[in-house]
């Protein structure tokens, strides 16, 4: 069995009972690195090779210190950029 299965039996099996671990668990233990939760701070910090992603869909306050707080989610929805599209895309540059 390869590592990323036997962590994730190992985390639904002991937190949540029935062998089905939340959404967020997945992602987290299945390896999607950016999510709609973190900010736009903690990514570029995290990978910086996001930024071209960012710019690429026209958020050009990547450089902003007003921005670094603000969350993906929040950044899209100001923007009318597809979540999903965006996520992937930043995801596909982490890997």
């Amino acid at each position: 069995m390869n590592i990323r299965k036997r962590i994730k039996n190992q985390r639904t099996k002991s937190h949540f009972g029935r062998g089905r671990a939340p959404k967020h668990i997945k992602r987290y233990v299945l390896g999607a690195l950016v999510t709609k939760e973190m900010t736009i701070g903690e990514v570029i910090k995290k990978y910086p090779k996001t930024a071209f992603v960012f710019i690429d869909y026209g958020l050009h306050c990547v450089g902003c210190p007003m921005a670094f707080p603000e969350t993906i989610e929040e950044a899209t929805k100001v923007h009318q950029i597809e979540l999903k599209k965006f996520l992937d895309d930043l995801n596909k540059v982490t890997k």
